[in-house]
């Protein structure tokens, strides 16, 4: 009995162990990039992370943060790396049992599960994840715990008295799991599909259904943690979460929702099959994908269910991975699968390979017989040699250096105003795990939107004098001369708010801004200091404190050109070259953007700019030339596919130009000038109804554009819809009386409409705004020709 307990549990074991020293050697010492700090400053708070919320992660890292060895931030890596490691040790679990069941290869059951373990667990995603403060390892485990789960039930008596048990269990986990991440829910199609399948309406008797339900909900339950902790006021407090609308807003991840409902276009859906297979190709490498392959086979044969609930979770993943919402290391259950799969193909081989070198003696059935089992060992040995210099963090202090400069440049009671998440998340981490530099308040201009936000910073900064005027999230309620305050970049409270926050504080505070390109309303203001911006009070001068702002060369070496980092500080330096594009200094500028993209080669925006000021200086060959760079560096930018689809529309190849506007609006359907170009596209090209239909879409989300009504009349010209026409040409000239070319489009509707003295009266005025362009577009016309020469006779 000993020797069986041996059996089933040492292989699961040496595999956790054998993959949790490989993560504890790689381990990151410190704070990382991305979510990290706010995650890790969570966890040592008791506080609440980003929707929605991660209550079980806050609670267990809170745990692990009291293990007295290393830095609050490693102490929480640590726990990515036990659950990695644990999620190594189900994946070996599930596929030992998997192969068990199939007599021919059973006896390879320990091996192939060894072979998938160690290949899931050395795949970049899982490896990568284990070595940082993330909440993917603790959802992979139990993603993989409930499959193990549900893979049992499949094998079970459904009438037996053990199924019940394993339901009640089986919900209670799923529940939990939800508890740390929402992402639970792309497992759900598979695993309705296996227990459906397995126990059909037996799945519906009424007194073990409604208990299935009422287990989820206990795990579920944790969720409890949210209000509890806001209660407390923790200085992570996301969303505020002590009633029910702001709960709801947490656990609904609402801040992310606008970011789900885009439609895909066909090169998006193509780009995404590619995306997926070059995920699993560079995670498991083509001979993992092999052995998957045949694992796949061999598995449809004898479990067909099983392929299907690979495959289905894989398509669910890849459809969601079309919108902007998706993150990378959402496809590790795909890798996972794939890992599974190859696990039994191993299995598969050493089988069939055994089979062959029975019939082969001596050194030749030797070689013949162990050749699988080698291919296996040496699958492992590619992964963990090929990734491990990608996933070794073990002296990874580029995130926390970052945050020591950022902090430590800034005088005593700063205020420091931040905008994208690493300055915040690390901020957080030194501040509060480490206390660094408590002294400075950092506020970010994002979470204005966040409910609870305003009485947060005011609690946590009560020297701080908070404008009042600004607590909702909408127009309703707030003054009408602050919703006339919209500035570029920025929502108009946030613009507002800011410039009533620096009236009210600007005279106790130094006050600095992390980026520049969010807002407008102060920018005259900025004085170039270090990483960031300081506000200055008088408008001019240079702030002999202020350290210079940064060299790409001198960064680039401080962080080995660490692509992650060079893309933190590539940000930095393009902020540099917007400020500088700002104030017309195209030469420093340009500088700064060149700096940028030899940090971070693959941002579009400093080729864009580039290519901006170009097109301003009458350089549009030389634009173009950066525009199809920026693009060539990323397809799907929406920005560098309008910026070349409107070189060529100025050149006059309209309909070339069309897939670009396109794709740009598939990205980012929300953007005016794309509909706008998109709409003269059709125009020039002569289909005037599907012109009509975009242009009507420019109108809605620019309703005052007189850009867009005149050109729309146009249309509706062409159309003979004289009625539509009419009302918007007129709307036009109303809302623009000094534009020509309003004027010309209305004398061109008085003339089809007969009335020629309206149009000659419409003529003069045109021409007395812009002769030489009302001449020119005259020219194309005859009934406008023969009224402009009418006009020069009467002169």
């Amino acid at each position: 009995m000993e020797r069986d307990r041996l059996k089933i549990f040492l292989p699961p074991a040496l595999v956790f162990a054998g993959t949790f020293a490989v993560y504890l050697y790689t381990l990151c010492p410190t704070v990382y990039w991305d979510d990290a700090g706010e995650l890790i400053a969570a966890c040592y708070t008791l506080g609440i992370p980003h929707p929605p919320g991660h209550p079980l992660y806050a609670i267990l890292g809170k745990l692990f943060t009291l293990i007295p060895v290393g830095s609050p931030a490693m102490r929480v890596n640590l726990m990515s790396a036990f659950f990695g490691a644990l999620t190594c040790a189900v994946l070996f679990q599930l596929v030992r049992e998997l192969i068990e069941q199939d007599e021919d290869i059973k006896r390879f059951a320990v091996y192939g599960g060894i072979v998938a373990a160690l290949a899931a667990g050395f795949s970049l995603i899982l490896w990568n994840q284990s070595v940082l403060a993330e909440t993917t390892t603790l959802h992979s485990f139990f993603m993989l715990l409930v499959t193990l789960m549900a893979f049992r039930i499949d094998v079970s008596d459904p009438d037996s008295r053990r199924m019940t048990g394993q339901l009640l269990i089986f919900s209670f986990i799923y529940g939990l799991s939800f508890t740390n991440h929402v992402a639970g829910l792309f497992f759900m199609p598979s695993l309705c599909l296996i227990l459906l399948y397995r126990l059909r309406l037996r799945l519906f008797r009424p007194g073990r259904f409604v208990a299935m339900i009422l287990l989820f909900f206990l795990g579920f339950s944790v969720y409890v943690y949210l209000p509890i902790a806001s209660r407390f006021n923790p200085p992570v407090d996301w969303g505020n979460p002590e009633n029910l609308k702001n709960f709801w807003w947490v656990v609904s991840a609402k801040q992310y929702s606008g970011s789900l409902a885009r439609t895909p276009d066909l090169l998006a859906i193509l780009r995404g099959v590619k995306n997926v297979s070059d995920t699993l190709i560079s995670n498991l490498s083509l001979l993992g994908c092999a052995f998957a392959a045949v694992g796949c086979v061999r598995l449809w044969k004898r479990r067909k269910q099983v392929i299907v609930y690979g495959l289905l979770i894989i398509l669910v993943l890849y459809a969601t991975s079309l919108n902007s919402a998706f993150i990378f290391v959402y496809m590790l259950p795909a890798v996972l699968m794939l890992a599974m799969w190859a696990g039994y193909g191993v299995a598969t081989l050493c089988g069939w390979t055994e089979r062959m070198a029975a019939g082969l003696e001596g050194i030749r059935a030797r070689l013949v017989g162990r050749s699988a089992h080698a291919a296996g060992a040496l699958l492992v040995a590619i992964l963990l040699v090929g990734h491990f210099d990608d996933c070794n963090m073990r002296e990874y202090t580029y995130a926390r250096d970052y945050g020591i400069e950022l902090l430590g440049s800034l005088p005593e009671n700063a205020v420091l105003i931040t905008g994208t998440a690493n300055p915040l998340f690390i901020a957080w981490y030194l501040q509060y795990c480490e206390d660094f530099r408590p002294d400075v308040k950092v506020i970010t201009r994002n979470a204005l939107r966040r409910p609870g936000y305003m009485d947060q910073i005011r609690r946590q900064y009560p020297e701080l004098e908070i404008p009042s005027q600004f607590e909702s999230e909408s127009d309703a309620g707030a003054d009408a001369s602050s919703i006339n305050d919209r500035g570029g970049g920025l929502l108009w409270y946030a613009n507002s708010y800011f410039k009533k926050f620096y009236e009210l504080n600007s005279d106790d505070f130094p006050i600095f801004w992390e980026g520049i390109e969010a807002n407008h309303s102060l920018l005259e203001r900025f004085e170039p200091c270090g990483l960031v911006f300081r506000i200055n009070p008088s408008g001019g001068g240079v702030d002999s404190e202020c350290p210079e702002p940064p060299n790409s060369h001198e960064i680039g070496a401080n962080i080995d050109h660490d692509p992650a980092a060079g893309k933190v500080y590539g940000k930095h330096l393009f902020n540099y070259g917007f400020f500088h594009q700002r104030h017309g200094d195209i030469a420093k500028a340009t500088g700064y953007y060149e700096e940028a993209l030899s940090l971070r080669p693959d941002d579009a925006r400093p080729l864009n700019n580039i290519g901006a000021m170009l097109a301003e200086q009458g350089k549009t060959d030389e634009a173009f030339e950066k525009f199809r760079a920026a693009l060539k560096r990323d397809p799907s930018n929406p920005m560098s596919n309008h910026n070349v689809g409107q070189i060529l529309l100025d050149r006059g190849d309209a309909e070339e130009a069309i897939p670009y506007f396109e794709r740009a609006i598939a990205v980012d359907p929300g953007n005016f000038e794309d509909y706008y170009s998109l709409g003269l596209c059709y125009a020039s090209t002569g289909r005037n109804r599907r012109s009509a239909e975009i242009l009507e879409k420019a109108l809605e989300i620019k309703p005052g554009s007189y850009e867009v009504l005149s050109s729309l009349g146009v249309v509706y010209l062409r159309l003979n819809e004289t009625q539509n026409a009419e009302k918007l040409l007129k709307t036009a000239v109303r809302i623009e009386p000094d534009s020509a070319d309003n004027w010309y489009n209305l004398a061109c509707l008085n003339a089809m409409e007969g009335d020629e003295s309206g149009a000659a009266e419409s003529l003069a005025k045109a021409i007395s705004l812009d002769k030489e362009r009302t001449y020119m577009l005259g020219a194309k016309d005859p009934r406008i020709s023969r009224i402009l020469e009418s006009l020069a006779e009467a002169r």
